[in-house]
């Protein structure tokens, strides 16, 4: 597939994903969903410009600047 084609599918992907979600919203009163529908839907074309802009394989990775710490497991808040 050359990168026109893909392109062009993207374009189409996200013509249908705003008719999703305008179905969404009208006929289901689905707001919180359609909303999240259309910003994951819709941002293939951005996430693939920044793949092919990447200047090195370590612009995909993300190192966590902290780790969660862990909560203390308490007995009375276990399931059973």
């Amino acid at each position: 597939m050359t990168m026109e084609e893909f392109l062009d599918k993207c374009i189409a992907f996200s013509v249908k994903i705003n008719k999703l979600r305008k179905y969404l919203r009208e006929n289901q009163h689905e707001y919180n969903n359609s909303d999240q529908i259309q910003r994951s839907g819709t941002s293939i074309g951005a996430n693939y410009s920044e793949a092919c802009n990447a200047e090195s394989k370590a612009d995909f990775i993300v190192v966590p600047l902290r780790r969660m710490p862990l909560l203390p497991f308490r007995r009375e808040n276990a399931p059973g």
